[in-house]
């Protein structure tokens, strides 16, 4: 079961993702439902092409949802899916063209939207209405909470998900600890050790690739050698279902690490790096890219903002400029340090302190710095 988090200031929307086993019959009628409304998708979006490509504009749901009716009542197949599951092909239709239309007027060149293959289009929108919890089975979900969304996800490694969104309020995370007296805590990122407070304490990044790395490649290596057939589509569900196995597994330590943030703190503050950037540089190697791939500080940028949202506890983003190379007893910047030189050391005062933790200490300071400032009366 996974989690994903976001919302407004006093309600907070929550993305639970529950694992589903649909029985043979249920697994047949679910991918026949796909094909039908993928193939709805492709007949919208071919009409939507033609539209634009002869000068004029591309229809609104609305109108799209007007000539499904119409299709409706002619064929059998579209018939035999609900309604609203079939009114989700217009909305992603319209959310693609409107997607590349805003592409083409910043490039200058006309873009349109793919169709979908099969391999493409892999949900369902469900009737939030129709979703029901009939306690025979434990599922966390927030206490009290609104469905709004329901949607079925088939992932490429065969496996079938539900995706519920529901309205909560913002606190009902229990894994967050808010009981504790509350102090400001800082964090900086890194690729050997994820996380380094201000204390001293450490996370260790995880390296759960490199646990499947020789798997992967020989399956990879298998595939390309194989022609294209049952067997060769049975070892890419097998690659498929090792990244996937990966996939989840970071997830859930970045979900820990995440909680582990925000627990027991009443601000939380961190470098406003450029991870992009950063990887897109020309003296990054690809063994120091791939490092930033499986440490995911991106990802893990974004649980912390979710749950220190949803816990209603500020999160300040700091300048990164100086803060390894800067002393944090008496404020001296020193030179640039190489990535292999892990203690800080400082020629003025004599401090020595591991790298990480000194800049940790120099965020700290400059978060406390933009509180104090946004905490003073204006005037």
């Amino acid at each position: 079961m996974e989690e994903m988090e976001g919302g407004s200031a006093e309600k907070g929307h929550v993305t639970v993702v529950y694992p589903a086993y649909p029985n043979g019959a249920q697994e047949r009628e679910l991918l026949r439902t796909l094909d039908v409304v993928r193939d709805l998708y492709n007949h919208l979006l071919a009409e939507c092409i033609t539209d634009v490509m002869e000068g004029g504009r591309f229809p609104t749901p609305r109108e799209m949802n007007k000539g499904i009716t119409v299709m409706r009542g002619q064929d059998e197949e579209l018939r035999s899916v609900a309604v609203f599951t079939l009114r989700d092909a217009p909305l992603r239709v319209h959310a693609a063209m409107t997607r590349f239309a805003k592409l083409s007027a910043r490039s200058g060149e006309l873009r349109l939207p793919r169709f979908k293959s099969e391999s493409r289009y892999r949900s369902l929108a469900i009737d939030p209405r129709g979703v029901r919890f009939d306690g025979r089975r434990m599922l966390h979900r927030p206490k009290g909470g609104k469905v709004v969304t329901a949607r079925i996800v088939r992932r490429r490694s065969g496996r079938w998900y539900v995706h519920i969104t529901f309205e909560a309020d913002k606190r009902y995370r229990s894994e967050i600890d808010l009981s504790e007296p509350a102090q400001p805590e800082a964090f900086d990122l890194g690729l050997c050790d994820i996380i380094t407070d201000s204390k001293g304490e450490k996370i260790e990044a995880p390296d759960f690739y490199a646990e499947c790395e020789n798997e992967i490649a020989r399956l990879q290596r298998q595939i390309e050698s194989m022609e294209d057939g049952p067997k060769r589509r049975k070892k890419q569900r097998r690659l498929s279902a090792l990244h996937e196995r990966i996939r989840r597994r970071r997830d859930g330590y970045l979900d820990g690490v995440a909680n582990r943030m925000v627990s027991g703190h009443s601000a939380v503050i961190l470098e406003d790096l450029r991870l992009r950037r950063m990887m897109e540089r020309d003296d990054c190697p690809a063994p120091r890219r791939k490092l930033f791939t499986e440490a995911a500080l991106g990802i893990l940028v974004r649980k912390v903002e979710a749950k220190a949202e949803r816990a209603c506890i500020p999160l300040v983003k700091v300048d990164p400029a100086y803060t390894t190379r800067t002393c944090s007893c008496c404020g001296l910047v020193g030179e640039k340090m190489p990535l292999t030189r892990r203690v800080f050391s400082c020629p003025r005062c004599g401090l020595e302190m591991d790298r990480d933790h000194n800049a940790a200490l120099n965020i700290l300071g400059s978060g406390m710095g933009t509180l104090r400032g946004s905490a003073e009366p204006s005037g």
